[in-house]
């Protein structure tokens, strides 16, 4: 069974990872926890594959339990930027055409309000931010499908956060009924954020929901 760390720590309670080294340990014991097992193999799609995260399996009596660790999100740079283009014709099926997307891109980069989750050199995860004076808005967050559940989104949206501690935060993202838009809009308001109506139609026309945090 496959879990991020935040599942994780729901299901047997919190523990640190940062102490421990490619050998089994004993860990307190905190619910049902009792050892686990660092390495840096990863399983995708079912299948153990080349290392692209680092997780640590965890036992629970005799049933193990995979527990992804994401990295924390950083500014990205332009050696991001390749990894980061092989998203877009993925999220083009949600957001529509993105041909001038590198340009923004390196604009956020210039002015380091494009930030990433990458595993360990591949981009899994980014977000495009305005500038840090109010208003404070989301221009772009995806994450590659094939890692999401992994808490990457979750991971991103703590960081915008803390950048931004206090003001409102603007995000136009899809509508209810948008095809595959879901996993976004439960996201936002997991962190509080709340429908606002319809916002600008996207440049294909397509419809779109503004969403907003007051604090």
């Amino acid at each position: 069974m496959t879990c991020s760390l935040r599942q994780a720590s729901s299901r047997f309670g919190s523990f640190d990872l940062s102490a421990h080294d490619q050998t089994a340990d004993r860990l307190p014991e905190t619910g049902r926890l009792s050892s686990f097992l660092p390495t840096t193999t990863a399983v995708t799609s079912g299948r153990l594959g080349t290392p692209v995260t680092k997780f640590c399996t965890i036992f629970s009596g005799t049933r193990p339990y995979r527990v992804v660790v994401i990295s924390a999100p950083r500014v990205a740079t332009n050696d991001d930027v390749p990894s980061w283009m092989e998203l877009i014709p993925e999220a083009e099926n949600l957001f529509g055409p993105m041909s001038s997307f590198e340009t923004h891109l390196l604009t956020g980069i210039r002015r380091r309000t494009a930030l990433v989750v990458v595993d360990p050199d591949a981009v899994i995860g980014g977000v495009l931010l305005s500038r840090d004076g109010q208003p404070h808005q989301i221009h772009w967050l995806y994450v590659r499908e094939s890692r999401r559940r992994e808490g990457a989104g979750t991971e991103l949206l703590k960081t915008i956060l803390a950048r931004w501690p206090t003001g409102d935060v603007r995000v136009v993202t899809f509508t209810a009924t948008t095809p595959g838009g879901q996993s976004a809009r439960k996201l936002y308001e997991r962190f509080g954020f709340e429908c606002r109506g319809r916002a600008q139609p996207a440049p294909d026309g397509s419809p779109r929901d503004l969403f907003l945090l007051r604090r």
